[in-house]
């Protein structure tokens, strides 16, 4: 018995090693089968939350020396550079694939081209801004770390939502393919689950206006997908938790403002 729950701890770690190697660039070593690759999504959310508390420490680390402006710049850096830009990636391309002129095909063509566009320029840049001015207007460190942690969190939660909600409508071989048409309602629960059950356990019920956020924001964005796209390609991922990051922002420097 003991042995058998070794393997069992063995496997999912090695899962979770996974999901590392596929959303940073954290190098790690891991053995899997490639029919275990869906259940990889299932520690999306713990891996945002590193990634969230990565920033954080960062943004407080910067403080101690720096002005609050550099040290929020630093940390924003810091994301980027951990996760290979692999989301602000997906979300130019999705701006310039959604806000084209023509159908379908033509949408997702231009989403496979590798030059930026203006609407998605413009996509990066407003992110970018918003997503400085409302870490900056956080009142405290505490409340920034808070903040990373459930916005990189519930939007890597969002992706395993749109991976079992939508068709993925690539053909070929890609990130997101290795996840496409394959991610059961099973790993999605699972991974939702882990999100509320991380959130409450650290942030109780004041992380419930994200939840609801990120939530409709999702809804929304697969609505979006479905109505321009016909389903979901990796870049529409890479947007879709880039959103829900921000949406999550937004919550939080509201609820901080009213208080």
């Amino acid at each position: 018995m003991k042995g058998r729950l070794t393997t069992v701890i063995q496997a999912e770690f090695n899962l979770f090693l996974g999901a590392v190697q596929f959303l940073t660039r954290i190098p790690v070593f891991t053995v899997f089968h490639w029919n275990e690759v869906p259940r990889m999504t299932v520690y999306f959310p713990i891996v945002g939350m590193f990634v969230g508390l990565w920033a954080g420490l960062i943004f407080v680390a910067g403080s101690m020396f720096l002005p609050r402006a550099v040290s929020v710049v630093l940390s924003m850096i810091s994301t980027v550079l951990l996760t290979g830009a692999l989301h602000e990636d997906g979300l130019a391309d999705t701006a310039d694939g959604l806000f084209a002129e023509g159908d379908r095909a033509k949408k997702l063509v231009i989403m496979r081209d590798s030059r930026i566009g203006v609407f998605g320029t413009l996509a990066i840049c407003f992110s970018l801004i918003l997503k400085f001015a409302l870490l900056n207007a956080l009142a405290s460190p505490s409340a920034l770390v808070s903040a990373s942690i459930i916005a990189h969190c519930l939007g890597r939660t969002s992706t395993v939502a749109l991976l079992n909600l939508l068709p993925y409508v690539r053909e070929d071989v890609s990130k997101g393919s290795l996840f496409g048409n394959r991610v059961t309602r099973k790993e999605f629960l699972a991974a939702s689950v882990l999100a509320i059950t991380i959130l409450f356990l650290l942030f109780g019920f004041p992380s419930i206006s994200c939840l609801l956020a990120a939530l409709a924001i999702t809804v929304l964005m697969s609505q979006l997908f479905m109505k321009e796209l016909g389903g979901i390609t990796g870049d529409c991922l890479g947007a879709a938790n880039q959103v829900v990051e921000l949406t999550c922002y937004l919550a939080i420097a509201s609820r901080t403002s009213v208080v």
